[in-house]
């Protein structure tokens, strides 16, 4: 004869975060269940990697009683891009180890650089992953690729900067190399010179401007003296 069990029922144990902000803490909460006849015990809840948080409100549940097992996943640890996590718990239902999973997308934050004091602030603390390391030890081309097209590239992209490759628009050599340099003051433009904070020297920077002028020479649109 079979005595009483607990039975172990989770609502959605995949689940789609969407898009989530760079920087941003992005939480699902699953429902846990107990369709057995004894008590449900769970003994630990284990997350695939330490950029996820769980936070479990009852490890111990009677028959027809329920938990909520809440999931933190921090997407300032990770890069841009897909992400997959997974929580197992562990009980004294069967089986053993049951896996919780979730999935979305790190994107650039749709309000760029909330909570930093002044533009300048994003060469410095969880900032300055993405928008000073990257490029360290770079030129050109790849330094642009680090530092430049994180903000610079097409709207549909989300980007919040012009596409410097493709626009239209024709300006000084020396602006160009001014404005890395020193920054736009009123934008989210920062200064980009070590002088002033940020991560380039002034041949870094120049390296900048000659893999620009190259790419726009390529389509026509730089012309003498002019980007």
């Amino acid at each position: 004869m079979v005595g009483p069990k607990a039975v172990m029922i989770i609502d959605n144990k995949n689940a789609n975060l969407g898009d989530v902000d760079w920087g941003d803490t992005a939480k699902y909460t699953y429902v846990i269940h107990n369709n057995g006849s004894d008590t449900l015990r769970i003994t630990a809840i284990h997350p695939s990697c330490g950029c996820t948080t769980p936070s479990l409100d009852s490890y111990i549940l009677p028959p027809a009683g329920k938990a909520h097992l809440t999931a933190a996943f921090n997407a300032g640890e990770r890069a841009f891009g897909p992400f997959a996590k997974s929580i197992t718990i562990y009980s004294n239902a069967a089986p053993q180890g049951m896996v919780v999973k979730f999935h979305g997308e790190v994107v650039m934050p749709r309000t760029p650089h909330r909570g930093v004091i002044g533009i300048q602030g994003i060469f410095s603390g969880q900032c300055a992953e993405c928008h000073a390391n990257r490029g360290n030890g770079q030129l050109g081309k790849p330094l642009y690729a680090a530092d430049c097209a994180i903000c610079h590239g097409v709207k549909t992209d989300g980007k919040p900067g012009p596409d410097l490759l493709t626009m239209q628009k024709q300006l000084a050599d020396t602006d160009v190399y001014r404005t890395i340099l020193n920054g736009k003051p009123g934008t989210n433009m920062p200064a980009f010179d070590w002088n002033h904070g940020g991560p380039l020297t002034g041949q870094e920077i120049r390296t900048l401007c000659q893999y620009i002028r190259a790419e726009r020479s390529k389509s026509g649109i730089a012309k003498s003296g002019l980007f």
